[in-house]
């Protein structure tokens, strides 16, 4: 029925998925490749995989079409036989009309069945093939692990004794960090991009682990609590937030997946979103848009800031947020951020000399390892005090 053998056409499958997941990749990322000078030389590579694209889907398109021409000429036949015979008996009297007749409306219906194959046969293949991606994943064996705590609701003390981590081995992220964070400490962490601190929030989120060193919480190694249940204690503000294709109260729930509506829009209102949800048609029930298309990147962050008001977590990481931002939403931002640090454990990200003066402690990271530590309130603060990891004013 078809033209290439079942091997043949999963391989095809597979590269159109791919490919599709290639274009998806480039098209989120066009901003970063615009900002790092990186569009000329991915237009070759779409042009190449364009290319290959173009020929691969006109390869399965051919099968389909030729599949699907088949069945449906094979179909049609077998109607035109059946209408001929039936034809035949009518005026040789060999039939009566009535039943002729319906025999007649039945036959299409009876062969529809073989018109459709083609269509779910190749539907299926997809199917298929995403199954097989998933099967893998779920075969392979889970490891055994020590018996887990869970984390204690109020989070005292932080302590991170030697902590190293390596992307690659050549290049180490952090190297030999020990520090220690009250209860109700804020902190800041500044530096050059690429000094580290980032990498040492993702740590404090264990979306990765150390490959040296010891990070507790309350005396407890981290590694010792089940990771679900620490980050229940964690708000995080990342600078880039990721906002879904759902509605504004969905996007803010995210931080409590049981709220109400009433503490949606307290939340809201202290992340100083309420007057702009006032003033559209469908309040908290407008649709965003994939990835907050139809929001600004002020709206954007103070909808994270709304899910950390929400979650009101112990621990809060922010990651620049108040980032490209205009003169005004930096202002809100800022004031909403204030709010937000009150009465928390606070490691916050930042390059923004404001921010600053509402922390306690000052961390500077160079090359991934902790230079100095600086007590705050500073009597200035310089941005390039910020960008060179505190060096120049110092």
């Amino acid at each position: 029925m078809d033209a290439l053998p079942p091997e043949e056409r999963k391989k095809q499958w597979k590269i159109l998925s791919l490919m599709n997941a290639h274009f998806l990749d480039v098209l989120q990322g066009l901003t970063t490749l615009k900002l790092f000078g990186r569009g000329e030389a991915q237009r070759e590579t779409i042009r190449r995989l364009s290319d290959e694209y173009r020929k691969t889907t006109m390869s399965v398109l051919r099968i389909a079409f030729l599949s699907s021409l088949v069945l449906e000429m094979g179909a049609t036949l077998s109607v035109a036989i059946v209408a001929v015979e039936i034809g035949i008996r009518v005026v040789y009297g060999h039939m009566a009309f009535q039943p002729a007749l319906f025999v007649l409306l039945l036959a299409p219906e009876f062969y529809l069945p073989l018109r459709t194959l083609g269509t779910r046969f190749h539907a299926a293949m997809k199917s298929a093939s995403s199954a097989e991606r998933l099967f893998e994943i779920l075969a392979l064996p889970v490891q055994d692990k020590p018996a887990l705590i869970s984390a204690q609701k109020s989070i005292q003390t932080l302590r991170l004794v030697g902590v190293s981590y390596a992307y690659e081995e050549q290049r180490p992220a952090l190297q030999d960090i020990s520090l220690l964070i009250e209860a109700g400490q804020k902190v800041a962490l500044v530096g050059a991009s690429g000094a580290g601190k980032s990498t040492l929030a993702a740590l404090l989120l264990r979306f990765i682990e150390p490959d040296q060193g010891v990070i507790s919480a309350n005396g407890v190694p981290l590694a010792e609590i089940e990771a679900s249940e620490w980050r229940q204690q964690i708000s995080w503000v990342p600078q880039l937030p990721y906002l879904f294709q759902t509605t504004i109260a969905e996007n803010i729930r995210l931080g409590k997946p049981d709220a109400t509506l009433e503490e949606i829009a307290e939340a809201a209102s202290q992340a100083q979103l309420a007057e702009w949800i006032a003033t559209l048609p469908l309040g908290y029930e407008t649709l965003i848009g994939e990835q907050g298309a139809c929001v600004s990147g002020g709206q954007r962050q103070r909808i994270a800031l709304a899910r950390a008001f929400l979650k009101n977590a112990p621990l809060l990481i922010l990651d620049e947020p108040a980032s490209h931002l205009d003169a005004e939403n930096e202002e809100q931002m800022l004031t909403a951020v204030d709010r937000l640090m009150q009465g928390r454990t606070v490691v916050l990200i930042t390059h923004h000399m404001l921010t600053l003066h509402h922390v306690d402690r000052i961390l500077t990271l160079e090359h991934g390892c902790l230079t100095e530590q600086t007590l705050t309130p500073l009597p200035s603060v310089s941005q390039d005090w910020l960008m060179e990891g505190g060096r120049k004013a110092r």
